[in-house]
């Protein structure tokens, strides 16, 4: 179980709490997939989902671009030397619960360990999708053979809808990682004045937060 565990670290970056997770990772991806779906039946179901030219053959191929950036970006970002990657990130920190010594701990992120979450995720994801959509094109025929009628049909847009909803989710977790490595890590901190002066420090919900 404990070398199951370590291999499955990647999707500790699910367990994470943080602001607009759950709009970022799951709304959105399902309101592009109900769009999609409309697309679909606008069509008449006209659309071919396994097989060389299919929509899994479209979205393997570009999974095989990207898994090699998420590896490249989380190589980058453990190894980027800047001071502020190492600190709490602004606002209210983004939480992951671990255990410690037999105890479970709440642990306030850094935006080094965030990134390396997310980039851990995505990577980890879009291997795991490359070869469970290989694998669905090989099986595809075998399957349609045993299983026609509305079964089949039902089955097929399932496993579609699953697979077309996790890729919308890795779309928009690269973009929030997107902005992290293109903008959020290079900003000064705020720098928050004294009680003494006139001022009013500046609060977590500024613009400044991470997020």
């Amino acid at each position: 179980m404990e070398s199951i565990r370590r291999l499955l670290t990647p999707l500790s970056y699910l367990r994470i709490e943080r602001q607009g997770k759950y709009f970022d990772e799951l709304l959105c991806p399902l309101i592009m997939l109900l769009v999609t779906f409309s697309v679909f039946w606008l069509v008449s179901w006209d659309v071919t989902v396994f097989g060389a030219s299919g929509l899994i053959s479209s979205v393997v191929g570009y999974l095989q671009v990207v898994s090699g950036f998420y590896i490249a970006s989380l190589a980058a970002v453990a190894t980027f030397n800047q001071e502020n990657m190492d600190k709490p990130m602004a606002g209210k920190s983004p939480v992951l619960s671990v255990r410690r010594r037999g105890r479970m701990k709440d642990e306030k992120l850094t935006r080094r360990r965030f990134l390396c979450f997310l980039f851990g995720y995505l990577a980890f994801l879009s291997v795991l999708m490359l070869f469970i959509g290989i694998g669905a094109n090989l099986v595809a025929p075998a399957v349609s053979q045993e299983i026609d009628g509305d079964f089949g049909f039902y089955l097929k847009w399932l496993f579609a809808g699953c697979y077309i909803f996790v890729g919308y989710n890795l779309i928009f977790t690269t973009l929030l990682g997107l902005y992290y490595m293109t903008d959020r890590i290079h900003r000064k901190d705020a720098a928050f004045v004294s009680n003494k002066e006139a001022v009013p420090k500046a609060p977590e919900t500024s613009s400044d937060d991470d997020f």
